[in-house]
């Protein structure tokens, strides 16, 4: 059933503002599993909008890794950074991705 608006239109339902999608690059510095200062701030508002819901952090992906880290350790510390951020408990995800795709990290309910 689509709810319908005062005019008979429909309306969209609302998105969860929960949601999100990132590349790592826009959250993470280069190489490394540290957040940039806005991407941190960020993922604390989102943890702080989930109110009650529980959450999951999905990557799928890998970056090129390090000296320090090959590329499946740098995607999970990056993914373990993220649900830190958050200020709360929340699932982790590593799903398998198209070689050679660049790491992506979802927030969900």
């Amino acid at each position: 059933v689509t709810p319908r608006g005062s005019a008979g239109a429909a309306t969209a339902p609302a998105a969860s503002a929960t949601a999100a999608t990132f590349s790592a690059a826009e959250l993470f510095e280069p190489g490394e599993a540290r957040l940039q200062p806005a991407a941190a701030a960020r993922l604390q508002r989102l943890g702080a909008e989930a109110g009650g819901q529980s959450l999951v952090v999905v990557s799928r992906g890998t970056d090129r890794g390090s000296t320090r880290l090959d590329a499946f350790e740098l995607a999970a510390a990056r993914t373990a950074a993220v649900a830190r951020a958050l200020g709360r408990p929340a699932a982790i995800r590593m799903e398998a991705a198209p070689a050679a795709s660049a790491q992506q990290i979802e927030v969900r309910p």
